[in-house]
């Protein structure tokens, strides 16, 4: 598995608050590949619309307060076919 496309900021410490990102409307933060075995069942991997209790998904602020919460994301469904 791979992981790409992370955006990160580190927070300035003082008073100065220059930090703003512009975030646009379908803008990807984090991407995975995944690889498929020849042995893998058939069957769903995950469902973004029932998601498992410890799944969490957030965009956080350089304070560490969400600003987009779990509610505005657009997770899909993985299957294995």
């Amino acid at each position: 598995m791979s992981c790409t496309q992370v955006s990160s900021r580190k927070r300035v410490a003082g008073t100065v608050f220059s930090q703003e990102t512009e975030v646009r409307a379908g803008q990807v933060f984090y991407s995975v590949r995944l690889r498929l075995l020849p042995t893998a069942p058939a069957g769903t991997v995950f469902d973004g619309a029932q998601p498992a209790p410890l799944f969490r998904a957030s965009v956080r602020d350089q304070f560490g307060d969400d600003f987009v919460n779990q509610g505005e994301f657009g997770i899909g469904k993985l299957e294995v076919r």
